[in-house]
């Protein structure tokens, strides 16, 4: 049951919608054929639950969109798990629905915005001295990171020029703009139903003629303070909290991964995942940890704000498969790394 907090809440949107909302139909949404009402789902439990309670309320749908994060131009950024289960529920979607999901990405100039190509990207910046081993990067990092040699061109007066920005931050990232900024549709589409992506998209550039659904649940209040008569969340205007979204999403089969134990939520790339997440990554996908090992070599900053490098992690994993050290040993340390081990008996 709700408390009442949350349906005070849910009330307090739905008077929004009414008031915002004059000439609707039913009260639901606006009945304006110059609106769009697009979808906006994650793949997750509550935008596939969304999509139906839409469908089965009779809500008017026109388009559904959902953004990709690309790490290169040939390799997205989620992890390959999720990649195949988005591709498995699309198909789902487009048989239930009959409606392809438009694959959106950050765009600029006709071309692609990845992850690398933002990573080696030198920003203007005004030269400054390297302080020992620890910089206070001010290029778009923040707080004391080492920089040793790693990925810097120095001046013969020790300074640094043409730094690439290299890993982001926990705070201010960089990476952030894959997901918000430049969003627009890849002028080639990936299957032979989405010969309807480029008439779609002629409105998309008009933001005041579009009605966004999103897929937030009555039982996340928190959330209600973004949702308006032009942002929709049909879960909280019909009552359907989280628990029954997952529930649906396991009956029907389309239950992402990353709600279990076989991969995580976001980019494998991503500089706020746990060490455990890591060592899955090197395990499991050995060709996008080398291609991390690879970055972690050119940037100028640390993987981690803590000092920490992905070079760090791999000597440390290695360490493990060797038996020197164990995975889950609590009493671990990072200057075990370099000093004298001895093999250990499990």
């Amino acid at each position: 049951m709700r408390s009442g907090r949350v349906q005070e809440g849910q009330s307090e949107v739905l008077d929004r919608i009414d008031q915002g909302g004059k000439g609707m139909s039913g009260g639901l949404h606006l009945d304006d054929p110059r609106s769009q009402y697009i979808a906006r789902i994650s793949h997750g439990k509550d935008s596939l639950k969304m999509l139906d309670v839409i469908v089965s309320r009779g809500l008017r749908l026109d388009r559904i969109t959902t953004t990709d994060i690309w790490a290169t131009d040939t390799i997205r950024g989620e992890h390959p798990e999720m990649v195949e289960f988005k591709a498995r529920a699309d198909e789902y979607i487009w048989r239930r629905y009959r409606i392809e999901v438009e694959h959106l990405c950050a765009m600029r100039n006709g071309e692609k915005v990845t992850y690398e190509k933002l990573f080696y990207h030198v920003p203007k910046r005004k030269p400054e001295k390297c302080r020992g081993d620890i910089v206070n990067d001010k290029g778009g990092s923040s707080g004391p990171r080492r920089c040793g040699d790693r990925g810097i061109d120095r001046t013969s007066h020790g300074t640094r020029t043409d730094r690439p920005q290299g890993f982001p931050a926990q705070i201010g990232s960089w990476c952030k703009k894959l997901k918000i900024d430049y969003i627009r549709i890849p002028s080639q589409c990936r299957s032979g139903r989405g010969s309807a992506y480029q008439a779609q998209n002629k409105g998309f550039r008009q933001p005041h003629r579009i009605v966004e659904y999103l897929g937030i649940a009555a039982d996340e209040p928190k959330r209600f303070g973004q949702l308006s008569d032009r942002k929709r969340a049909p879960l909280v205007e019909f009552g359907i909290e989280e628990g029954l979204c997952g529930l649906y999403c396991q009956y029907e089969g389309i239950l992402a991964p990353s709600y279990g134990a076989s991969c995580r939520d976001g980019c494998w790339m991503c500089h706020n995942q746990g060490v455990d997440q890591l060592r899955q990554l090197r395990k499991n996908h050995p060709e996008l940890w080398a291609l991390l090992l690879k970055w972690d070599a050119d940037s100028p900053v640390s993987f981690k704000p803590n000092g920490r490098t992905v070079h760090d992690h791999d000597r440390r994993f290695q360490m493990e498969d060797e038996g020197l050290i164990r995975a889950d040993d609590r009493g671990f340390r990072w200057s075990m790394l370099d000093e004298q081990l001895n093999y250990r008996l499990f």
